[in-house]
């Protein structure tokens, strides 16, 4: 049940973070579960790991998915959640993997498209 608490905080407010905001935020999460003592939770608890199998992240990881524990924690994010995320992707890994996995689904928008408010 706790790993379920701490699954769901993650999936709610951690998505707009960066990694090391996101590992404080949830070492606080797993501490407060700890010492509430009244849901037991997974010592080695791992959000991507309770959210997906390791199959599913190496699918990922054909299809270009970045190996680092972040890439793996975004690609639970878009595909878990029913909300559309934000990707901020400097580099363009995010949009080769989700193009290879979505195809023809993919808008990509450019702050500097000039009709980018619209």
């Amino acid at each position: 049940m706790g790993d379920c608490l701490i699954a769901a905080a993650f999936l709610c407010f951690m998505g707009p973070y960066p990694n090391d905001y996101r590992i404080e935020i949830n070492k606080a999460v797993m501490e407060f579960v700890k010492h509430s003592k009244i849901v037991k939770y997974s010592t080695n608890f791992t959000f991507e790991g309770f959210m997906t199998s390791a199959s599913q992240i190496r699918e990922w990881q054909v299809k270009e998915l970045p190996t680092d524990d972040f890439s793996t924690q975004n690609a639970v994010l878009i595909t878990k959640s029913h909300k559309f995320p934000t990707i901020i992707d400097p580099q363009g890994m995010a949009k080769t993997w989700i193009k290879k996995k979505t195809g023809k689904y993919l808008k990509v928008i450019d702050f500097k498209n000039k009709d980018y408010n619209n």
